[in-house]
This record gives structure tokens, sequence and C-alpha cells, in this order.
């Protein structure tokens, strides 16, 4: 899964993992197992999801508004089985996200 946070990820990564943990329960996250598979830049990031957890996950990282006090609004930007389309999608959003920012 494609995820975009309004926080820095680095300043929150660990305590985000916590705070779905706290939001979907221990047998739901277990079941999820969600793990972060590359960081794309300081706000976008892959993260793994077991297919039998995903729905919950998405649910659960829709519903957080802050980590560790710092305010933190989590977006599912997209959604794939495969680590190749998620990494072909974020460079395609990344690339027309700096092109509009430049009006090209």
């Amino acid at each position: 899964m494609l995820v975009e946070c309004t926080a820095k990820l680095d300043e929150i990564e660990g305590s985000m993992y916590k705070e779905l943990f706290d939001y979907i329960g221990a047998l739901d996250y277990f079941i999820a197992n969600p793990r972060t598979v590359k960081k794309l830049d300081e706000h976008r990031f892959i993260v793994k999801v077991s297919l039998y957890g995903y729905e919950k996950f998405i649910m659960a990282l829709a519903l957080i508004r802050s980590v560790e006090g710092k305010k933190a609004a989590f977006f599912t930007l997209y959604a794939s089985g495969t680590l190749k389309a998620l990494s072909k999608h974020a460079f395609q959003s990344m690339h027309n996200s700096t092109t509009a920012r430049e009006g090209k």
C-alpha cells in the first residue's frame, strides 16, 4: 500500500504502529502484520500488509489523527498486490506533483 502522512515519517514511524495496534487490537494487528517496506520521501512510504487484514488496516489508518501528540493524518494513495506496481505508481504521482508545483 502506498501511504502518505502529513507528519514526517522519521519522527513518528514506531509510534504509528503502536497507534494502529491500539485501534484494531492485538489479534487483527497480528493478522494484518503491517511493515514499512520502502520510504519514498519524508511523507510517503510503502507498507506491506497481509491480504487478510488490509481492510481493517486501512480503516484504522484513516482514523489516526495524532501520533505522540503531533498532528498526523494518513492517506492510502494506492493499493496493489505487487511492490513493482506500487513503486511505479509512486514514481508517477511524485513526478506529477513536482510538475504541478513547477507550473508545467
